[in-house]
């Protein structure tokens, strides 16, 4: 997504004070491995987040979890940090806000409305083949979401 004005946060807590209705809309939100790497993809917003330091196995764990999805809340977002790399994962009246940069700048923010999320995780749980190498099942549970500041325990 070209052209966004970075946000910087002190603190995760501080995601309570933005407001989701001014991020941009990923309507046509899609997760998909390209090759072995995770991907977070919107094409009509020009989208592409990767999880570069998630393997095949983070990924089926995540989806085993009560959530199925990496989701917080605005109180304890989830929160996933490697080498210079952030995410931040929430939901909020429906919709799901993600964040990505470095520390705490980040230079891609963008919201899906939340049962779409859900429902791309999902999808991506009942493809066996391209989560790992058992057959995963998808949470058919109403848990609202994981709120762990670790996205794999580790």
């Amino acid at each position: 997504m070209p052209d966004q004005e970075p946000i910087f946060l002190e603190d995760y807590r501080d995601i309570s004070r933005l407001d989701l209705d001014r991020f941009p809309c990923a309507a046509q939100f899609s997760v998909r491995w390209a090759d072995d790497r995770l991907e977070l993809v919107d094409e009509r917003l020009s989208l592409c987040v990767g999880f570069p330091w998630w393997s095949r196995h983070d990924v089926e764990q995540v989806i085993q979890s009560p959530a199925g999805a990496p989701v917080g809340d605005v109180d304890e977002p989830f929160d996933d940090e490697e080498q210079g790399w952030r995410i931040l994962i929430w939901r909020h009246a429906g919709t799901v806000g993600i964040m990505v940069g470095a520390d705490n700048t980040f230079s891609t923010w963008f919201r899906v409305p939340l049962d779409r999320y859900l429902a791309e995780w999902a999808a991506l749980a009942t493809t066996s083949g391209d989560v790992g190498r058992g057959s995963v099942t998808p949470r058919s549970d109403d848990q609202p979401g994981w709120t762990s500041h670790r996205a794999v325990p580790g």
